[in-house]
């Protein structure tokens, strides 16, 4: 008996698992496993496309503010993509009557102000180094040639990492280092150069 004839009506004779026909197509899952418990299949990749990004990133803010100390903020930040505005509570005027009362008041509100912006920074960068750890080889890499990556580094600011995702995943012009204008200027001078 043929193969062919052996394998009629059961498609194209290729085999997945448990012995049935695997005729997907595309490309392969990659091997990636984010090391976050229960959010294993959350990461982000070049090839991430819009509506992947909005949800990986919806469950990852949901972990930053669950299992993060201060991370409701920092989740509200990182979903809104701005960051909150701390406001300095303003001074007692010196003529005032009430003034030692005012200035306690004042000394009160403003260290309470300061410690949300400790809080708020502690918990961002933990959330920084959580959506790095979500990103693979693929992405790290489109991150690093991007011109604001350094800034970004250095400040581990997790709002503006996520703004970088979101334009690599939704691939809306990533802001490469090398622009668009000068690799067009740089073809046209090889063009003009072959044309002599």
């Amino acid at each position: 008996m043929s193969d062919s004839a052996g394998n009629a009506g059961r498609g194209s004779g290729r085999r997945g698992k448990g012995g049935r026909c695997s005729g997907r197509s595309g490309q392969p899952k990659p091997s990636f496993k984010a090391p976050t418990p229960g959010h294993e299949s959350v990461y982000f990749d070049p090839s991430t496309g819009a509506a992947r990004f909005n949800k990986n990133n919806e469950r990852l803010a949901s972990h930053v503010a669950v299992n993060i100390k201060g991370g409701g903020i920092v989740a509200k930040s990182i979903l809104t993509m701005t960051p909150p505005a701390f406001q300095k509570p303003e001074k007692p005027d010196p003529n005032d009557k009430r003034f030692k009362i005012l200035l306690h008041k004042w000394e009160t509100a403003y260290s309470e102000m300061k410690r949300e912006v400790q809080a708020y920074k502690a918990a961002a960068e933990a959330a920084y180094h959580l959506y790095l750890q979500h990103c693979t080889k693929a992405m790290k890499t489109k991150l690093a040639s991007m011109s604001a990556w350094e800034a970004v580094k250095d400040s581990q600011d997790v709002v503006e990492l996520v703004k970088m995702l979101r334009l690599v995943c939704h691939r809306k012009g990533d802001g490469q280092k090398c622009s668009m204008l000068k690799l067009v200027q740089a073809v046209r001078a090889v063009h003009l150069l072959t044309m002599r």
